[in-house]
């Protein structure tokens, strides 16, 4: 990792050693208020195969802060050893806290499922909390963009696969007759709690995906992705357009077609915001455990 003169010339260079060394390896940046930037990556870890023969190489998402003179504060590796992880985006949340968004799999098998993962991380690089949001059996996430809502929570896109096959490995097979591939867009709050998602995107077997998503500051959602209808026809540009829930004009808005998201906060980390078409804002308890500060859960609808 470099910083650049105006010139153009190193001003600084700080080797991120144990990154998984490969070309189209992505890092992931945020202004770090306390100075330099906090970066998201993937660490390579090699260990033991289980029958001792060999090293095997397990990805691990993890993240570092690189101060402002290009020294490493602190690396923190936030997926637990032994699981596969691709490592999305990074988001700069509200409180100088941080959330990394991948995915995680578990051991090839026919019918697995890939969750979407979100991992919580303060301005020391302490772990705060983890969150894997788990489809179906046969349903495969993959996170590609990420960025914060205006309430300081996450909404995070990507495509969601749906494998009809019975391979042991399909992510590794070509058979794109076995595939249904829908966008997504979802939404955690700011301590990783799962509020709601949404699918975009043509009905049948069919290549669509969401890759970036922005907010504006009233709440509405654009996401920008590929759409493929049917496989093998022509891939066309895509744009979605939400509102605060994720509904589009084409859906059923009702009285939530007037309200901004500031109508329906409540200011209680232990509900989700919502606004029904029919009943307007609605206020549904998060479930009893759910994360709402550094150390405080939520108990029947109360943070404590």
């Amino acid at each position: 990792m470099r910083r650049l003169r105006e010139d153009g010339t190193d001003l600084w260079a700080t080797d991120i050693d144990d990154a998984w060394p490969l070309l189209n390896a992505l890092f992931y940046i945020a202004p770090a208020r306390l100075g330099g930037v906090v970066l998201a990556y993937l660490a390579e870890e090699m260990v033991p195969s289980t029958d001792g023969a060999k090293s095997e190489r397990e990805l691990i998402a993890s993240a570092a802060r690189i101060d402002g003179e290009g020294a490493i504060a602190w690396k923190t590796r936030v997926s637990a050893p032994g699981n596969s992880t691709h490592a999305g985006r990074l988001v700069a949340l509200p409180h100088d806290k941080f959330m990394v968004i991948g995915v995680q799999w578990p051991t090839f098998g026919p019918r697995e499922r890939y969750s979407v993962s979100a991992w919580l991380v303060d301005s020391d690089g302490t772990l705060l909390g983890e969150t894997n949001v788990y489809p179906r059996l046969g349903h495969y996430f993959l996170a590609l963009g990420a960025t914060a809502a205006p309430d300081g929570a996450v909404l995070i896109t990507g495509y969601l696969n749906d494998y009809h096959g019975t391979s042991a490995t399909p992510l590794m097979i070509n058979d794109a007759e076995t595939w249904e591939t829908d966008g997504f867009i979802m939404k955690l709050d700011r301590w990783g709690n799962f509020e709601w998602m949404r699918l975009f995107g043509d009905p049948g077997l069919g290549s669509d995906a969401l890759w970036t998503v922005v907010a504006s500051p009233d709440g509405r959602i654009t996401a920008t992705g590929l759409l493929d209808g049917e496989t093998g026809t022509i891939v066309h540009n895509w744009i979605v357009r939400t509102d605060f829930w994720g509904r589009t004009c084409g859906m059923r808005l009702g009285v939530c077609a007037d309200m901004a998201w500031q109508d329906c906060e409540d200011g209680n980390p232990c509900t989700v915001n919502w606004c029904d078409p029919d009943a307007g804002c609605t206020h549904p308890p998060l479930p009893d455990g759910s994360p709402c500060g550094e150390g405080l859960t939520c108990q029947g609808a109360v943070c404590k």
